[in-house]
């Protein structure tokens, strides 16, 4: 028992004390809110007419990032309790199950969507002309995907366990007795058997990384090589910018998937090795949480024409201050020669 209450006094502790992770939240959704609308607002209107035919895919990619950021940081603050599949609702929402299955399948339609921006380059630059049987079968691979992020984690719903039992085994589990409700919020346990949710979320994962991973390979091994072909069909200049294109894309979506990746790697590993550690995983959550407002950042950074509107309207609010002051400055010196004047 004094084993139990010695590692119990570890989650009162920064980031692991629910209160400090709250504000940790509202901290961050106060960051993510105006970030979100500017990079939305980029997308409407300053794409370039070269990133038209992923536009669309844009928008769609940025409002799930958007809508997994809010989610986690103030609609749900989940105070997970790893290696179970247990925890508390923190935040606005206090409807555990519903939560769950939202943010979950979020995550998945994010990864999905990155899936579906290489595809979409690699449709757009070689599929559309080259390869006629992908032009044929490429609705029904990104339907599949699209269907099984937002139903791969709804089987565990059939073993939901009834919440009293669960509560007592799960405190039998962990190696700090959780409390039984934080802030009037009821511990729900989400399962008690986790070889099914491991392989559910392990099959997701892994299947989405090899599909991320293959478009990428595919895309860049036949840019290079087209590159390097003696008679290219197109200028070195398109060539270039379609290159260069894809290394941004590359870069903007890497960011935001390795941001979700790594929290779920880290879930995948608790319950494997059946490992608790309260502060790693609010630190987690937080990475989970963060990743849009991350990868707005990236976004307006790496492509020139969101970072030319930043830099313009950065400039442009400097020179309207620096008006201001200016004005104010010579009304100050001009208006005693106007008394005298009028003396």
């Amino acid at each position: 028992m004094n084993n139990r209450t010695s590692k119990c006094t570890e989650n009162s502790q920064l980031l692991a004390d629910p209160d400090s992770f709250k504000l940790a939240c509202h901290i961050m959704t106060g960051f993510a809110i105006p970030i979100h609308f500017y990079g939305m607002w980029c997308i409407l209107f300053k794409t370039s007419s070269m990133m038209l035919s992923v536009k669309r895919l844009l928008l769609w990619t940025h409002c799930l990032g958007a809508l997994l950021d809010l989610s986690l940081s103030y609609l749900s603050m989940p105070y997970l309790l790893f290696p179970t599949f247990s925890g508390y609702s923190l935040g606005q929402m206090n409807m555990p199950e519903l939560q769950i299955y939202i943010e979950m399948s979020l995550a998945a339609l994010m990864c999905t969507s990155i899936l579906s921006i290489y595809e979409n380059r690699y449709f757009v630059l070689f599929g559309k002309n080259e390869n006629p049987r992908w032009n044929r079968i490429r609705m029904y691979f990104l339907t599949f995907n699209y269907i099984l992020a937002v139903t791969f984690i709804a089987p565990n719903y059939v073993f939901c366990p009834e919440q009293t039992i669960a509560v007592k085994i799960i405190t039998e589990r962990l190696p700090c007795t959780p409390e039984h409700s934080i802030n009037n919020r009821n511990l729900f346990v989400a399962a008690l058997d986790l070889n099914f949710t491991f392989f559910c979320l392990t099959f997701e994962t892994f299947l989405l990384f090899i599909e991320v991973a293959t478009f990428f390979f595919i895309v860049s091994v036949r840019l290079m090589y087209r590159g390097q072909r003696k008679m290219s069909l197109m200028s070195n200049r398109t060539h270039s910018l379609q290159k260069k294109f894809v290394m941004a894309l590359c870069f903007q979506s890497t960011v935001p998937f390795v941001l979700i990746v790594v929290p779920i790697v880290y879930v995948l590993a608790t319950l494997r090795l059946n490992y608790h550690n309260q502060l790693l995983t609010n630190i987690c959550v937080l990475i989970g949480s963060s990743h849009g407002i991350v990868a707005t950042i990236v976004m307006v950074l790496i492509h020139k024409p969101y970072r030319d509107a930043t830099l313009e309207l950065i400039y442009c609010c400097c020179v309207r201050k620096n008006g201001k002051i200016g004005s104010r400055k010579i009304s100050t010196n001009v208006s005693p020669v106007n008394r005298v004047m009028k003396f």
